[in-house]
């Protein structure tokens, strides 16, 4: 088990601006979190930081500070009225990145309190950061004696960042096979392919676009993957769904796909989700990865999967095709990549949801109209695929430094371009980011 924090990375910068803005005495930030509870630990995901100015503090010295009792009041109804966690953070101006026996005798006081006043619903946690920028940090649940360690801060953004706390006794050992992977450490080193095979991977549909991303990543070193995807496998499928043959006909799509990437990699761990994304027990099984992608064809799963996204602080990777045929004749073939990260863009910031196809999908299943099957390519797909890998190795090791959210190509046109995106304010990112399970 490891409890993680996760936090955007503009939130995790304006942390470290204000706890180290005065070496000279201990600063003081206030966390707002919605949680998850995973398999593999709890969540703190990170919604709100309200900066303690010197204001609310009785004293603020290079040893210690001391939050009024008003400011604490606010702080924590806050977080009753809102069903948040409240984590407090404050810097220590020396090299001591660890809680002192003074913090140890304030939390003793005041958490109590705290789980008192949010009426034992939710846990909450204190962190300290030192001078250079490292972090410990802990969480009290309702009920307990004591702490209880958070061994990991993950900081979402470009590239993703996990942070080991100091007080972490699951350190993860660097253990990177140079006779399988060694061209590519070459390109982004040792420890850019430990994220990667450290790295958690849900796909969303196994079909003609999910079979070829699995495999890419099998090979190029991904080893926990979570795929989605109710439907069994059928004669059509044979021209696009990659590691499928005649004799998997009838089979579910997942576990074909499964034993695809345990043949590319023995040791990998492979889940399987026999259900629609729609479905609840689908939405827990999300909590607990560090990038999704969404490959299937309707625009229902990708809102779905768009607000697990931003709940839960997951970026998300969208990879799309479409193929244009008029008169027996392709006018136009290609497809789009999104990169939505939590704080930065969703799926809806960039217009990867057409809100008109979306309530057209959206109608009770009598009342829709009968869809017919689209072309499809298993070249086209690839493509997509391919550069939406790319942009997956750039968002887990930050090799390439690309900076684009969207991607549009068109092989009639034998072009690849950026799409300019919008910075307006989406009500999605700011309504459902890190809301966790609520």
């Amino acid at each position: 088990m490891a409890n993680k924090i996760v936090i955007t990375s503009e939130d995790f910068n304006h942390l470290t601006e204000n706890l180290l803005s005065d070496a000279s005495v201990e600063q003081g930030a206030a966390l707002f979190a919605g949680v998850a509870r995973t398999e593999t630990g709890l969540k703190f995901l990170i919604r709100e930081i309200i900066p303690i100015p010197s204001k609310d503090m009785v004293y603020q010295t290079s040893s210690g500070r001391r939050l009024k009792a008003s400011a604490f009041m606010a702080l924590a109804q806050k977080a009753a009225d809102e069903a948040l966690s409240l984590i407090m953070a404050h810097s220590h101006p020396g090299s001591l990145c660890t809680f002192s026996s003074v913090d140890d005798r304030n939390e003793a006081e005041v958490m109590p309190r705290l789980l008192m006043i949010t009426e034992d619903k939710l846990p909450h946690g204190t962190l300290v950061m030192d001078a250079t920028g490292r972090v410990d940090a802990r969480f009290w649940e309702p009920g307990s004696n004591g702490p209880k360690p958070i061994e990991w801060i993950l900081v979402v953004g470009r590239p993703l960042r996990s942070i080991t706390t100091t007080s972490n006794r699951q350190r993860k050992e660097t253990a990177v096979d140079l006779d399988r992977y060694g061209r590519q450490v070459k390109i982004f080193g040792v420890e850019g392919q430990q994220m990667i095979a450290d790295t958690t991977v849900a796909i969303i549909g196994a079909g003609g676009t999910g079979s070829v991303v699995a495999i890419q990543l099998a090979y190029l070193g991904v080893r926990q993957f979570i795929l989605f995807d109710d439907e069994r496998v059928v004669k059509s499928n044979l021209n696009r769904l990659l590691g499928a043959g005649p004799r998997d006909i009838e089979r579910y799509k997942v576990d074909v796909l499964a034993e695809a990437i345990l043949c590319v990699t023995p040791n990998a761990e492979v889940k399987k989700v026999y259900q629609r994304i729609d479905s609840p027990e689908a939405i827990k099984m999300l909590r607990d990865v560090e990038v999704l992608f969404v490959c299937t064809d309707n625009l229902v799963s990708r809102a779905i999967v768009n607000e697990a996204s931003l709940r839960y602080l997951i970026p998300l990777i969208d990879a799309g095709v479409g193929i244009n045929i008029q008169n027996n004749k392709i006018q136009r073939a290609g497809g789009v990549i999104h990169l939505a990260i939590p704080g930065e863009a969703c799926l809806q910031c960039l217009n990867g949801i057409d809100p008109v196809l979306l309530a057209m999908e959206s109608v009770p299943e009598g009342q829709k109209m009968v869809k017919k099957e689209p072309p499809s390519l298993m070249a086209l797909n690839s493509l997509a695929v391919s550069e939406a890998v790319i942009v997956f190795i750039d968002l887990v090791t930050g090799c390439l430094g690309l900076q684009e959210k969207k991607l549009m190509y068109d092989i009639t046109e034998s072009s690849l371009n950026a799409v300019e995106t919008s910075t307006r304010e989406c009500r999605y990112c700011r309504d459902l980011k890190g809301l966790g399970d609520q």
